[in-house]
């Protein structure tokens, strides 16, 4: 193994996201053992950010500048990258990885951006067994830890009592794309002469079917007055966060977030649960990413698969390590339970 002056590089640490990233895996009972380096283009706010905490180091970033890019990467052993949007400058840091054998996470929610970014680097990444995963956040990392690699696996919704009522959940077309990857990446091999029947979709539960209507009706009519109307998109730009902002410290820890997989295979209904606590878009989604990244400087954490590399999903890449590493953080709870009677409560 190639010997690095880091262990995990983070870039794009000076942002609001970036910042909580840092503050987590500064404060992690495995730090003090990591060389870690925080990575930006304004190399004084990166320094100021390292110098509150110990053994940190600061290197210079641009993801604009391509040969900067390469040369801090080939420092590390794993980059965790926040510094989006990834469409337009993502792709530098995923070839500077694939390039020089390195591990690569991010918070990407642009599916069309992990597609190409699989149609790129497919071939390259699994000659260097590293992975390139990509959507290791909130958004859609509950998705495929309850995806789990067991016999009753997802292949389509029961019917089930009572009736569960829901509405568009905004993030399905993110999150579903991760879980159909993963299950192609597990079985598509196994099942190539014949492929089974999968299906998989979320909605948000809504208690009732009149919640459920109005709520998709609301999305939708919302989603086609930004595309068409640019006055609401200017309107959105004044009411949403502003680059570097995010909710005030109190409020990081007290949310929570609940999700509810109910599947149906080979006649077996299984409902999985996993909940955790804090805000679900910036605290839970910091902590999944580093415990994401903490796992890849182990082999042994990794699946047959997360050892042979690629572009790979959580849940293909970790198994169940990754469920270990975040109930240990003792915010997340999961559960699995065989519904005999098709219940869902």
């Amino acid at each position: 193994m190639v010997e690095r002056e880091f262990d995990i590089l983070v870039i794009g640490a000076t942002g609001y996201t970036g910042r909580l990233v840092i503050e987590y895996l500064a404060n992690h009972s495995r730090a003090s053992s990591l060389h870690i380096a925080l990575g930006g283009r304004t190399i004084s706010k990166v320094q100021d950010l390292a110098n509150k905490y110990h053994n940190i180091g600061a290197v210079y970033v641009d993801v604009d500048k391509e040969q900067t890019v390469q040369e801090a990467v080939a420092k590390t052993r794993v980059v965790i990258n926040i510094a989006g949007p990834y469409w337009t400058r993502g792709s530098v840091v995923v070839r500077a990885c694939a390039r020089n054998g390195v591990h690569y996470v991010d918070l990407t929610g642009e599916a069309p951006r992990v597609s190409k970014i699989i149609e790129d680097f497919f071939e390259d990444v699994p000659r260097e067994h590293r992975l390139k995963g990509a959507g290791w956040g909130l958004s859609p990392m509950p998705a495929p830890p309850g995806y789990r690699s067991k016999p009753s696996i997802l292949y389509s919704l029961p019917y089930v009592k009572p009736t569960i009522w829901g509405g568009i959940f905004f993030m399905n077309g993110i999150n579903a794309p991760i879980v159909r990857r993963s299950w192609g990446l597990r079985h598509y091999q196994l099942y190539s002469s014949h492929l089974p029947t999968f299906s998989y979709t979320e909605f948000h539960n809504t208690g009732s079917r009149l919640n459920g209507v109005l709520l998709s009706l609301g999305l939708m009519t919302t989603m086609f007055g930004l595309a068409v109307a640019p006055p609401l998109r200017w309107l959105l730009k004044w009411v949403m966060p502003k680059s570097g902002e995010g909710p005030k410290p109190d409020k990081l820890d007290s949310g929570r977030f609940e999700v509810i997989n109910v599947a149906e295979g080979g006649g077996i209904v299984v409902k999985a649960r996993m909940d955790g606590d804090g805000d679900p878009g910036y605290r839970i989604t910091s902590i999944m990413i580093v415990e994401s990244a903490l796992l890849l400087l182990d082999p042994e954490n990794l699946t047959e698969d997360g050892k042979e590399g690629g572009v790979l999903t959580p849940s293909v890449a970790y198994g169940d390590a990754l469920v270990k590493a975040l109930d240990g953080t003792g915010r997340f709870r999961f559960g699995v339970e065989v519904l005999e009677d098709k219940k869902t409560r």
